[in-house]
């Protein structure tokens, strides 16, 4: 059976209890499916691409897939980030992800690729994206439960633990 991964990319962000949109449905809820960040993360799912059965290596701190698509994730010195690199079955990176933890619980997580930047700021009020552009969009948690907008993430993928190459 083959098995794809395509909204992996996705995965970081989606941890903060959120899907993507910003058209105003009419009479109803802000949707993530829309967001400005789209086009970056669709273009880096694209290119990451992951197929097949995957293997975590956990001491390596690497995810690797038969065709050859892996992310390498690291935590900072200080401990107060984590970093994840994703590379297509290529070779070329496709994005960096970097997520930070404040006290309160909260999270904000940075998609860099090719120089542009998502940001997802969570708080207790909800979501705050800021665009490529410096754009701000804002989401309450209501908006993103709602059952009229559409669902962006995939469910997770379960890698057996072992060694990559």
């Amino acid at each position: 059976m083959r098995m794809r991964a395509r909204g992996l990319v996705v995965g970081a962000f989606l941890a903060l209890s959120a899907p993507m949109a910003a058209h105003v449905m009419p009479d109803g809820p802000r949707c993530l499916s829309d967001s400005c960040a789209q086009r970056l993360l669709k273009r880096a799912a694209r290119c990451f691409d992951p197929e097949g059965p995957c293997v975590r290596d956990d001491t390596a701190g690497v995810t690797c897939w038969q065709n050859g698509a892996r992310t390498t994730t690291i935590t900072l010195p200080d401990g107060s980030a984590e970093r994840s690199a994703y590379v297509g079955p290529g070779g070329r990176r496709c994005q960096t992800v970097t997520s930070v933890p404040d006290a309160g619980g909260y999270q904000q997580t940075t998609h860099t690729r090719k120089g542009r930047k998502v940001v997802f700021r969570t708080s207790a009020e909800g979501l705050r994206v800021t665009c490529p552009g410096g754009r701000v969009e804002r989401y309450t948690y209501a908006d993103l439960a709602a059952v009229t907008c559409p669902s962006v993430g995939t469910p997770p993928v379960t890698c057996d633990p072992g060694r990559c190459n």
